[in-house]
Parts: C-alpha cells; structure tokens; sequence
C-alpha cells in the first residue's frame, strides 16, 4: 500500500469510528468527539515535538558534513 492508499484507509476508518459515536446508541455529542481528537492530536505532536528535541540534544543544531570531491563522480 502506497502513501496515499494509506492515508485514505486512515481516514475512513477514522470516518466509520466517528459515525459509529455519533449514531443513537451512543450519548456522547459531536463537542465530545472533537474534544478527543483535539486531544489526541496534541498528544502526538508532543511526541514529535521530543523527538525534534532529543535529535538537537543528541546531534546539535547546526550540524554540517564535509563531502570528500569524488562523492558525486559515477
């Protein structure tokens, strides 16, 4: 499965799991779902956001490579 072929399986299966909160069986209103996302958002782009921060604390800002002259040559 390519890029975008994986992208859609997400958000469908992310459609059906709204629509299933969202039918009579269930209590909780579209605020409540949002909120959850919202939530859930934020708790992954803290992850991203220490991993962004080990990198630097590993490997540092500005981190710059020296390329022998033949590196480009076939």
């Amino acid at each position: 499965m390519d890029f975008d072929e994986q992208t859609d399986a997400f958000r469908f299966q992310l459609d059906d799991l709204c629509e299933q909160y969202l039918c009579d069986d269930w209590d909780i209103n579209t605020f409540t779902i949002i909120g959850a996302l919202e939530e859930k958002k934020m708790e992954i782009m803290k992850i991203l956001r220490n991993i962004d921060s080990k990198k630097i604390e590993l490997l540092g800002e500005d981190i710059e490579f020296e390329v022998d002259e033949d590196f480009f040559e076939e």
